[in-house]
């Protein structure tokens, strides 16, 4: 998998009402604050079908019970498909599969410093409303899908984050290792913060490819049972710079 370099420094969680794409901020975005994090590398893309494969052929990751997409009955396992999300995914088989490859699903502010860089932009790009050139979601402007289901990992390098991340808002929506707690942020750690020590459910972020443009703000958070397998959630990984081989060896 290529990586981002994701360096240290300090991002914007949670909603800034006044930049906010006309959208009301929800109240488990507030308040607005701001934390230091530790430098850290994240997948460019999300995890794609071959990619799990290899995790299923190693014998560490169990093959899909879910097979299909959206629309597409033969999915996973079909070449076609090939550099498509893996959807449908467990929480616990996306930490399981980050784990065998070396790295782990990344925290909640993590997810938000890759996707939103240093300023307050409500989406990956910047400010500029959501089309069908920078995300694979509902396109509001004629209530029709972009895709109406999955497009490749490799897909809108113009909806890039900061860092060259794709796909951070639309396609598929992303687990992060977080528990959820609606009042999560008025408590936060000022630094690396991990989110609450238990929980029922886990944050997931950016919306998926039949979703509206609220919801693939950087902003907007969600949250599931990680035993779900919904067919419109996928996952990518992190990895620390200690964990990470550069020079190939």
């Amino acid at each position: 998998m290529e990586m981002a370099r994701i360096p240290a420094g300090k991002t914007w969680i949670g909603c800034a009402s006044e930049n906010n794409a006309g959208f009301d901020c929800n109240p488990d975005e507030l308040p607005l604050h701001q934390v230091s994090l530790a430098e850290f590398w994240m997948d460019r893309h999300e995890v794609s079908n071959a990619q799990y494969a290899l995790c299923v052929a190693d014998g560490v990751c169990e093959a899909p019970f879910y097979q299909r997409s959206a629309t597409r009955d033969d999915y996973y396992g079909n070449p076609d498909f090939a550099d498509y999300p893996r959807v449908a995914v467990s929480w616990h088989e996306a930490a399981i599969y980050c784990e065998w490859a070396g790295g782990r699903l990344p925290t909640e502010a993590e997810w938000v410093r890759a996707a939103r860089g240093r300023d307050k932009r409500v989406y990956p790009w910047g400010n500029e409303p959501p089309s069908c050139e920078l995300a694979n979601s509902l396109d509001e402007n004629n209530g029709r899908h972009c895709a109406g289901d999955t497009l490749p990992v490799e897909s809108f390098p113009q909806g890039a984050s900061p860092f060259g991340v794709l796909n951070l808002a639309g396609n598929v929506w992303e687990w992060t290792a977080d528990w959820y707690h609606q009042d999560y942020y008025s408590v936060s750690p000022a630094e690396n913060p991990q989110g609450p020590e238990r929980g029922g459910t886990k944050v997931v972020h950016g919306g998926g490819f039949d979703y509206s443009w609220e919801r693939i703000r950087v902003a907007y958070t969600s949250d599931h049972d990680p035993r779900e397998h919904k067919i419109s959630f996928g996952f990518r990984c992190v990895m620390d710079p200690s964990e990470l081989n550069l020079d190939g060896n």
